[in-house]
């Protein structure tokens, strides 16, 4: 959705989406068929939508990688929605079946999250990963965001700023 991602899909890759409960068909615009790497504005589409009515939403978007393969999670905060898993905002992460892909995630109880979308509370979010290899890893910011966010290791107790750089 151009409304909060600016990720492009390649030919002939799979994907997921979320349907609004109280919609019976999505429609995939021409429109929005484009063939290079830089994701357009809503309004450059050039197609008639109906105004959205969208929450105040902060979207983080966060990522995984060891240099050659990168995972991705969201977490997503908005007052509208709820700490518990809810079919409508949340997703499941599909856990990779390539044991060389590193993989990050948000964590609820004993369900983990590929978008986790709950209201701000007190922060925190609690972050897995499955490395299966040694080697480095980063994580790291997908994209610039207003607040100020940062990475507690409850293995060392360290408190480290998160940024696009990474750590």
């Amino acid at each position: 959705s151009p409304v909060d991602d600016a990720y492009i899909l390649n030919p002939g890759e799979a994907f997921f989406i979320q349907r609004p409960v109280d919609q019976e068909t999505l429609v995939f615009d021409k429109a929005g068929r484009q063939t290079n790497r830089y994701a357009r504005s809503i309004d450059s589409l050039g197609v008639s939508k109906a105004p959205m009515v969208l929450a105040p939403r902060k979207v983080i978007n966060l990522t995984l990688s060891n240099g050659e393969q990168t995972d991705r999670t969201r977490i997503v905060f908005n007052e509208a929605a709820s700490v518990g898993y809810e079919t409508v905002r949340d997703a499941s992460k599909f856990m990779s079946e390539n044991k060389e892909m590193p993989q990050l995630f948000s964590v609820n109880g004993v369900v983990r999250y590929a978008i986790n979308e709950r209201p701000m509370g007190s922060g925190d979010v609690a972050l897995g990963m499955l490395i299966a290899q040694s080697g480095t890893h980063t994580i790291a910011l997908a994209a610039a965001v207003d607040e100020e966010l940062y990475r507690e290791d409850r293995l060392t107790g360290s408190l480290v700023k998160l940024d696009a750089g990474g750590y």
